[in-house]
């Protein structure tokens, strides 16, 4: 073979090889910005219902503070269907956050704020305490799932509220009423 040719062969596979290398460079190049692009659209989406969890917690917990003495019975029965918007709003935003153990934990404590089964015998006192405690519970849990901690333990009035209605950990039964 020729030099020549040999030469101009050799060129040609080296340009080739470096096409080939910048294509797949490139393809690699934007994968990983739509990876990247992606995580921190999750990340804003969790952030936002993270957000929004936040605030009715906290509206939940303002609720509970105030309890029900001078109400009339339209005010409490308007009261009752704000903790059921709030309720549904934590449920419905919980499912943004990835982490499903920290998902069912958030919605195990918004279902046990709206707990009420007929053989609870609690006074409203204790009843008000209990959604305070579910929703610091969940606030504090939130809270290190935000700052990358490890999840708090539950403390002991939750826990102790979920021993004594065990049957409803996994229920949905606000949906029903």
């Amino acid at each position: 073979m020729e030099t020549e040719i040999l030469v101009g062969l050799i060129g040609l596979g080296g340009a080739l090889v470096g096409a080939g290398a910048t294509f797949a460079g490139v393809v690699y190049q934007q994968r990983r910005q739509d990876l990247s692009a992606k995580r921190l659209q999750r990340q804003a989406q969790t952030a936002g219902a993270a957000d929004t969890i936040l605030f009715d917690l906290y509206e939940l917990q303002r609720v509970a503070r105030q309890g029900n003495d001078g109400l009339t019975e339209s005010e409490r029965a308007e009261r009752y269907r704000g903790q059921h918007d709030a309720v549904a709003r934590i449920v419905l935003n919980v499912q943004r956050i990835p982490d499903a153990e920290l998902r069912s934990r958030l919605q195990q404590n918004a279902f046990f704020v709206l707990l009420n089964p007929p053989e609870d015998t609690r006074p409203e006192m204790e009843r008000r305490e209990a959604t305070l405690w579910l929703c610091m519970d969940s606030i504090e849990s939130l809270g290190a799932y935000l700052r990358n901690e490890p999840a708090p333990q539950r403390n002991s009035a939750v826990k102790d509220l979920r021993v004594r209605f065990a049957g409803f950990l996994d229920s949905t039964f606000f949906l029903q009423s």
